[in-house]
């Protein structure tokens, strides 16, 4: 199953609480999760956010709108993304970030036709070769591969940037 994995916190050193400002009068992460959920149908749409009581109020948010909500390391993206994935059983996941409301979901659906068109690739991106502009970045993901690079012990592996470690070995990938 493929699932969107929606990146979120509210320490932000340029703006702190950006994800849930008001924008429109929702707050931003609102915005996102609706994109999101209309490129996917009914498939989980899951923010993931923090264990650090700074993102409670993501967590809060996320509760009381019935949004999917996963809880890990501040610091450790990338093992907060693999135990979402193994909490809620992806195969496969789109990764967007919660500073994204104007993500496109019909980018979202192309993105994730491309990634299920050609079942031999790892990672559909916009991201490794900037082709959209900021605000427009979508990732698909294999699970498998993606749970394979957790024990990378390599200066070019990035426990924050998920998936910075593709960009610097696109031929293994």
């Amino acid at each position: 199953m493929i699932g969107c994995i929606v990146q979120a916190r509210m320490s932000s050193s340029r703006m702190p609480g950006k994800v849930l400002k008001d924008l429109n009068g929702e707050p931003m992460l609102s915005h996102v999760v609706k994109n999101c959920k209309a490129a996917l149908g009914g498939l989980p749409v899951i923010v993931a956010t923090s264990s650090e009581s700074s993102d409670n109020a993501v967590f809060d948010f996320c509760r009381a709108n019935g949004i999917d909500v996963h809880r890990g390391s501040l610091r450790d993206v990338y093992g907060r993304y693999v135990s979402c994935i193994e909490h809620y059983q992806l195969d496969s996941f789109v990764r967007i970030c919660a500073d994204s409301p104007c993500i496109s979901p019909m980018l979202i659906r192309y993105a994730v036709n491309m990634y299920k068109d050609n079942p031999n690739v790892d990672l559909v991106s916009n991201v490794c070769v900037r082709t959209f502009p900021p605000g427009q970045s979508v990732e698909v993901v294999s699970g498998t591969t993606f749970r394979e690079n957790v024990d990378l012990d390599s200066k070019d592996f990035s426990r924050e940037h998920v998936t910075h470690h593709f960009y610097k070995q696109p031929r293994s990938y």
